[in-house]
């Protein structure tokens, strides 16, 4: 794993391959390993730069989490993009996709492909409507778990939600250890998924060819914003898998990643 300074901060990237750049950035609760499979069919052929939006300053000669803010999570991933070198091909999912998209719009001209997995864009849900009113809710209840200081119980109803109640008793313990870990990140992430920091408008104006993908089985609102997104992007395909749900790169990686594989190799 690499690092980089960013404002002060050292921050951590994985890097392999040669060829043009890729960049992938992952979801809440997630890090740069979601992208293993993906990263193994691309980096014969492209530069795979996968930073880890969790992991800081280092604490004893390892990584630790840090309580980085979505700014920051911007800036990190436009650094990677400015020093990446010729035009590159910019992915994030959920979280990471509202990092990818303001990152991309901060960008554009050195991008040559933007690819957003049910990008968790909130702020452009309807706030009378039905997925705004269901999402919202999921955050209050996160937030209840923090204001009691059960940050196990938040990482559990978090992947209650998103992957199903099967996922979490499914896990190896150190799978929800590293979990529960990471949720006092969460607050940061629903702050950047939530505040106003984009809107149509913005993408309305964004030229860069788009692949935005969703699995038919997933939450009603982040379905929603594929569909909002998507038509106010000029240049965007939409993709649908038969199943995943939101963590379809993780659930049900191999048509995700044809998927993707295919719009970066131009036949999508």
């Amino acid at each position: 794993m690499k690092t980089i300074v960013i404002n002060g901060r050292v921050r951590f990237f994985e890097d392999e391959g040669q060829g043009p750049p890729v960049i992938l950035v992952h979801g809440s609760l997630s890090n740069a390993w979601q992208w293993r499979t993906l990263t193994e069919r691309l980096r014969g052929r492209f530069r795979v730069l996968a930073p880890d939006l969790y992991a800081g300053e280092p604490q004893g000669g390892a990584p630790r989490i840090g309580d980085f803010s979505f700014t920051e999570d911007c800036a990190f991933v436009q650094r990677l993009i400015d020093d990446a070198g010729g035009s590159a091909h910019l992915l994030g999912h959920s979280y990471g996709g509202v990092v990818a998209i303001k990152s991309a719009l901060e960008r554009r001209d050195r991008l040559a492909s933007l690819t957003l997995i049910e990008p968790s864009c909130f702020h452009l849900l309807d706030k009378s409507g039905a997925e705004y009113a269901e999402i919202a809710a999921i955050r209050e209840r996160e937030r209840a778990h923090f204001a009691s200081g059960d940050t196990a119980g938040a990482a559990r109803f978090f992947v209650d939600y998103w992957m199903g109640p099967a996922a979490w008793p499914a896990m190896p313990q150190r799978r929800q250890e590293l979990i529960a870990a990471g949720a006092m990140r969460l607050y940061q992430d629903w702050r950047g998924a939530f505040e106003m920091n984009t809107t149509l408008e913005d993408y309305r104006g964004f030229g860069v060819r788009t692949l935005l993908l969703r699995a038919r089985d997933t939450r009603r609102p982040s379905s929603r914003l594929v569909d909002l997104i998507g038509a106010a992007l000029p240049n965007a395909v939409t993709a649908e898998i038969k199943s995943g749900g939101h963590m379809s790169p993780l659930t049900n990686p191999e048509p995700v990643n044809d998927a993707i594989e295919k719009f970066l190799m131009g036949r999508l």
